[in-house]
């Protein structure tokens, strides 16, 4: 369903995915993206209408979903350990990204746009220099699957939570943790604020810290 996140009015109806719904992330302004475990993805207009549905006959499921700022772009995360990056406009594959050894569950894009990071099953989280179809660093600390990754405003740090209920804030830069939080429990959901001062988590203890 789509609602009015104002009103709270509801807006329109969605024709379900055939299973698990992965992600949902908003499109330039104008349409809104899905994944899921049926092994498609697709794509609608914010107002209404029907979805261009996607399946690219990968026999796969996607796990994460993720849309560049500029909404040009969308990543998708492969239960077959890959990432691809969709142009939307075009409706093409545009890079195909290969290096997890397990599922992808987590992206995120840079501010920037250019970069992309990733969280695995493989218990390892990954930056991209998705145009150059290159992996610019593997960030190794999680001793679980990794279930939520997030940049933050600046770029210069991403946030990772994963089963091992740990949050790592990594610098960039240097590839190294600025900071280990010990949550506690498993972690599914990290956002940074506006202006990155804070960093907000969820998980399995049905708290928000």
């Amino acid at each position: 369903m789509a609602w009015n996140a104002d009103s709270g009015e509801r807006l329109f109806d969605i024709a379900p995915h055939g299973q698990k719904i992965a992600g949902i992330v908003p499109v330039n302004g104008a349409y809104f993206a899905t994944a899921s475990w049926d092994k498609t993805f697709r794509i609608y207009p914010k107002s209404g209408g029907a979805a261009q549905a996607y399946a690219l006959n990968l026999k796969t499921r996607f796990y994460s979903i993720a849309a560049d700022p500029a909404g040009k772009y969308i990543a998708l995360g492969l239960g077959k350990r890959d990432i691809i990056v969709w142009d939307v406009m075009a409706q093409k594959e545009t890079a195909y990204l290969e290096g997890h050894r397990r599922k992808v569950l987590a992206l995120a894009f840079f501010p920037d746009g250019a970069r992309i990071a990733s969280g695995s099953a493989d218990m390892s989280v990954r930056i991209w220099d998705w145009r150059h179809r290159r992996c610019a660093a593997v960030l190794h600390g999680h001793t679980n699957d990794v279930n939520v990754v997030r940049v933050s405003p600046d770029g210069k740090f991403v946030a990772s939570g994963g089963d091992d209920g740990v949050i790592f804030v990594w610098d960039v830069a240097t590839g190294r943790p600025a900071l280990k939080i010990n949550a506690g429990s498993p972690v599914y959901s990290v956002a940074f604020d506006p202006d990155g001062a804070f960093l907000i988590s969820g998980g399995a203890d049905r708290l928000i810290r």
